[in-house]
């Protein structure tokens, strides 16, 4: 589990969004969760997530 709530896909731009998303991805363990803040979003091209049960601020990395 990793929050990451009210920063990053807050204020950064997108290009460090991403970077720093995929640093996240490399430690989240294969179908652990991400949460982020209720007002954020993830970039919408990004597969490395999905969202949890169709909710807009828990994602789960895909399983491997």
């Amino acid at each position: 589990l990793i929050l990451c709530r009210n920063l990053v896909f807050t204020y950064f731009d997108e290009k460090l969004q991403r970077d720093i998303l995929e640093r996240i991805m490399e430690k989240l363990v294969s179908g652990g969760f991400l949460v982020i803040g209720t007002h954020e979003s993830i970039p919408k091209d990004v597969t490395a997530v999905t969202p949890y049960e169709n909710s807009r601020c828990i994602y789960r990395k895909a399983i491997s």
